[in-house]
């Protein structure tokens, strides 16, 4: 996990020489998206460490369902668990699509960041990440009500990025965890997909922009 992570890889003592953040860096940032946003976020509520500021790009903080309610939702994850069936793909869920063509997707409007990634998952079949199985979503789900219970505990200066055609997570908990949480803000882009750090030009720049500019002011 992200503790497990920092006190063994980042905090390594062939990394770090033995000396503490405080002596190896004279500021720590953090930069997530996503899922990755979201056990940032857990991290943070729960291990309360040493950094001075945090931009988030579509943190999850509430998946976006599609046609399912939470009520479906819960109920055929309840159901998968009494099957045996949670490392099974979600409902209409599949591996990842090597072919996939970029006017089909939700992820980016940039072409060339869409076929890259694709290139690059080609060349490194580890890279590929499929539909989310049952799983998943049952610790996505008990992470972000982890994380919406302890907002009002949350005091980390954080900037959290916006997309409003997002079809993975649901910006209104996003906008409930920045209201319970006094020490964030957002900065909306109304025409972004998801994948905002991957998005074109006139979306991606002003954000990575915005978050090193945040970063800098702490």
């Amino acid at each position: 996990d992200l503790k497990y992570f920092v006190d063994n890889i980042v905090n390594s003592p062939a990394i770090t020489g033995g000396q503490t953040h405080s002596q190896t860096h004279k500021k720590i940032y953090i930069l997530a998206h996503s899922m990755g946003a979201a056990i940032a976020t857990l991290y943070l509520q729960t291990e309360k460490p040493a950094v001075d500021a945090v931009a988030f790009s579509s943190p999850m903080y509430e998946l976006h369902l599609g046609k399912y309610s939470l009520v479906q939702a819960k109920a055929l994850l309840l159901k998968a668990k009494v099957l045996g069936k949670m490392d099974e793909y979600i409902p209409d869920g599949k591996g990842f699509d090597y072919e996939a063509k970029f006017l089909d997707n939700h992820l980016t409007h940039s072409p060339a960041r869409f076929n890259l990634f694709q290139e690059q998952v080609k060349a490194e079949p580890v890279l590929a990440v499929g539909d989310p199985a049952y799983r998943w979503v049952g610790a996505a789900f008990d992470g972000y009500e982890h994380i919406m219970k302890n907002a009002k505990n949350y005091k980390y200066p954080t900037l959290i990025f916006q997309a409003g055609k997002d079809l993975v997570v649901q910006i209104r908990s996003q906008d409930i965890f920045i209201k319970d949480a006094p020490s964030c803000q957002k900065i909306f882009f109304p025409n972004a997909f998801h994948e905002i750090i991957s998005e074109e030009d006139v979306i991606r720049e002003p954000a990575i922009n915005a978050a090193l500019a945040f970063f800098e002011s702490h």
